[in-house]
């Protein structure tokens, strides 16, 4: 399948997962009181970190191995065998150290059915097998199975999640439509390759994914601990506000990370071959990031208020505020992903990575201990946004110094985003002296930015939006791939 069809169905997933989360939320922020749905956030956050431990860095190795023995039906059934058989040894050594963390946690979480659900999860998830169908490329199967599975899953939240008390079933559906895809993906899997677990020698790949295994750690303590840190330091209640406003940047930032995830297994045959085309892919790539990203961030930054006075209502008023701390989140993660998949990784610099992460994670978790038992939420929100930004900078410099690499931003780009940027401001500001209630802000600002955006790329003319304009004009063609 053509790297245009991937991206197609990449962004169609991309804007389901978007598009379920945002109708989702408003219903849940008016049925649902911050209590409950903080102690959701923290249950989802402690069972999603054990399950990237159990994930033992398994994911990013097997995208790339399933990637290069796609040629090998015998060799790729083994390979499959021994990476869910290793899956699910650390599953069960990661269920220990979770029933652990519950013990001594479970006054922050309070209620059994919440932990049911989460020990559920993580055993389940011993047999997720999603990177075999990213490494390959069956983006097809992935955006429609996911489309299907997260409609019916918001369909049981509008008939199942009705009132505060019902906190508990809105986490049920969360693990019911996980659990759902393990078992579609599984299934799939096992009738494509066949699974045998005989005479397996899955202990080798414990050599490579020590690196990784590592990577996938680290990576996961912001993303995933952020909740869990904010609940121990601040209490669940103030979850709830930093909860919603990190998923409403982290859903924005995914329509740009998500294309990442696409285009690594063709940057690893790129970079295995040589090709002069990786460079200019780095490029483009890299020139894309910024047109998308920077008018996202500075969208959110300026509709924050509005946006979240209609979308969320009255009692969660204190999300905007988070809002605005975060709008930074999208463009720094973007970058930092970038560096990550489409520089270090194929390169086989794990290490880089991880050192990169590192550093990042040291700035997040340090900056959260001194500020969010003084700021709460809002001091979390200013710790992710350091934290990215030197991971950013660390993975900046190890890329340039892994290959020369030093990434000419042209001046169409440069336009672009700095007459975008003018424009933003401009507008907010002339609609805010307007005096409109929310919506009509709304009304009137996200159209006007998007308009003006149009005419600034028309004018310009940057590449990568030339390209973008070329390839819904034109018929895919392999060729073109």
């Amino acid at each position: 399948m053509s790297v245009k069809k991937n991206l197609a169905y990449n962004f169609l997933l991309s804007l389901g997962g978007v598009l379920f989360p945002l109708l989702s939320i408003p219903w849940l922020s008016r049925v649902l009181d911050p209590a409950g749905l903080g102690r959701v956030q923290f249950t989802d956050g402690l069972t999603y970190y054990f399950i990237a431990l159990a994930e033992a860095g398994i994911v990013a190795h097997a995208v790339r191995a399933v990637a290069r023995q796609r040629s090998d039906p015998a060799g790729m059934r083994v390979l499959v065998s021994e990476l869910l058989s290793l899956h699910l040894v650390t599953s069960v050594l990661s269920m220990i150290g979770y029933g652990i963390a519950l013990y001594l946690l479970y006054g922050r979480i309070g209620d059994g059915r919440l932990v049911a659900c989460g020990i559920s999860f993580l055993l389940l998830n011993g047999f997720a097998c999603e990177w075999y169908f990213w490494g390959t490329e069956n983006f097809r199967y992935i955006a429609l199975r996911s489309l299907l599975v997260r409609a019916l899953a918001l369909a049981a939240l509008f008939v199942l999640v009705r009132a505060p008390e019902h906190y508990a079933y809105y986490y049920g559906i969360i693990v019911a439509s996980a659990a759902a895809i393990l078992l579609l993906n599984l299934a799939r899997m096992i009738r494509e390759t066949g699974v045998s677990f005989r005479a397996l020698s899955w202990k080798r790949h414990l050599r490579v994914t020590r690196v990784t295994y590592a990577i996938s750690l680290v990576y996961s303590i912001p993303l995933l601990l952020d909740n869990v840190l904010l609940g121990v330091l601040a209490g669940t209640a103030a979850v709830a506000f930093y909860a919603f406003a990190a998923k409403i940047v982290r859903l924005l930032g995914a329509l740009v990370t998500d294309a990442f995830l696409v285009l690594y297994p063709r940057s690893v045959a790129l970079q295995q071959e040589g090709s002069a085309a990786a460079a200019r892919g780095l490029q483009l790539s890299a020139e894309g990031l910024l047109l998308f990203a920077v008018p996202v961030s500075a969208g959110i930054w300026i509709v924050a208020d509005a946006f979240t006075d209609v979308y969320f209502g009255p009692r969660f008023g204190p999300v905007a505020p988070h809002l605005r701390v975060l709008a930074l989140y999208p463009l720094l993660n973007a970058a930092a992903l970038f560096f990550n998949k489409q520089v270090l990784m194929p390169r086989d610099r794990e290490r880089d990575v991880l050192h990169g992460l590192i550093g990042g994670a040291a700035v997040f978790v340090g900056s959260a201990l001194l500020l969010c038992p003084r700021l709460g939420g809002i001091g979390m929100a200013w710790s992710l946004v350091a934290g990215e930004a030197a991971a950013l900078l660390l993975q900046y410099g190890f890329s340039c110094r892994a290959g020369g690499i030093v990434l000419m931003i042209r001046r169409p780009v440069l336009y672009s985003i700095a007459a975008a940027l003018a424009l933003f401001v401009g507008i907010g500001w002339g609609a805010g002296r307007l005096g409109l209630n929310p919506p009509a802000y709304l009304a009137l600002v996200v159209p006007s930015c998007a308009a003006a955006y149009l005419i600034v790329l028309l004018f310009f003319r940057p590449e990568p939006w030339q390209i973008a304009l070329a390839a819904l004009r034109k018929p895919s063609t392999h060729a073109a791939s």
